[in-house]
């Protein structure tokens, strides 16, 4: 029988009714029903005696790694793998995976929402009027607007889609060739990075955390925008510098900015962080691209297949 922790909090929530079913009878759940993220001593401790890790933001370090002697598999619940030491991972001959697309639709949908937001001063309005006050700031309309996406993945794509009826141009950025049947599916046109920073109003990130695209986004890259442009990240914090982008919207260099993630989560009590949490022409959301309850549901299903078959193939129950 395997034993499997799974530390997000969702399986408590909306999957014991799928983890009760025969398909995983070989399997013997540890499962995260206090409510909140596991402390670092706790998690270490679990996570010592286990076959297998379905794991949301806990990190998995070469020391955690050190002391799990049985584990053999890791499923990310989720996409991006930045809290996942896949070097010693790989060095300990520990297989690695993540639920791709899972969340894609709940994040593009977050996407066009903070796009919305931003476009027409949403949320420093409706907190003005909760205030008592009274003002109508005057706004810039998405339609026929271009946009552009850097990361032309399965959430990238979705955004695209979700852009269609606005009748907006898509440029793509993307570190790989995107085929031209994708591209031509999305009414879209591939370009460099620079192309895509000059030539667009609206910029969406959704690239993964690596040591090759932290800061991708500076001061200087934002001042190659354009004055009127709205900033998206939905990625990874670490990928925009908030220093950079602080100083840029200062300056006004840019219309506005949002960002589903930050660097450190939640922003820390210091100065650049706290200042940006306080400006009309930026918004900040608590990392809730993936949180819905469909994208908790599949994700769910996804990462269960995903342990299932990464342990089946690793090696028979014990």
């Amino acid at each position: 029988m395997y034993k499997i922790l799974l530390t997000p909090r969702a399986f408590h929530t909306y999957g014991m009714k799928i983890l009760s079913s025969e398909k995983f009878k070989n399997f013997n759940f540890v499962i995260n029903d206090t409510g909140k993220q596991y402390d670092a001593k706790t998690f270490a401790k679990l996570a010592s005696d286990v076959d297998g890790i379905i794991v949301s933001v806990d990190r998995i370090d070469k020391n955690l790694l050190e002391n799990c002697h049985k584990l053999k598999a890791i499923v990310k619940f989720g996409t991006g793998l930045d809290n996942v030491d896949l070097v010693s991972a790989k060095e300990k001959n520990i297989s690695v995976s993540n639920t791709k697309g899972s969340n894609a639709q709940s994040v593009a949908e977050l996407t066009l929402g903070l796009i919305l937001a931003s476009s027409r001063h949403i949320v420093s309005s409706s907190l003005q009027v909760k205030k008592g006050l009274w003002n109508k700031p005057t706004g810039i309309e998405v339609k026929d607007k271009t946009v552009g996406i850097i990361g032309f993945g399965t959430i990238g794509q979705k955004v695209a889609k979700l852009l269609s009826p606005f009748n907006v141009k898509v440029l793509v950025y993307d570190v790989y060739d995107v085929p031209k049947e994708v591209l031509n599916q999305y009414s879209s046109t591939q370009v460099d990075f620079n192309t895509v920073l000059q030539c667009s109003d609206i910029i969406t990130i959704h690239v993964p955390l690596t040591p090759q695209t932290e800061n991708l986004i500076g001061y200087q890259q934002i001042c190659m925008m354009k004055s009127s442009s709205i900033l998206v990240n939905m990625s990874r914090g670490g990928i925009v510098n908030e220093n950079h982008l602080l100083m840029a919207l200062k300056d006004k260099k840019i219309y506005s900015a949002a960002s589903d993630v930050f660097s450190h989560e939640p922003p820390l009590a210091i100065d650049v962080e706290q200042e940006l949490l306080t400006r009309d022409d930026f918004i900040l959301t608590p990392h809730i691209g993936s949180r819905t309850v469909e994208s908790e549901i599949n994700t769910i299903h996804q990462s269960l297949e995903e342990i299932e078959a990464l342990l089946t193939h690793h090696c028979s129950p014990t």
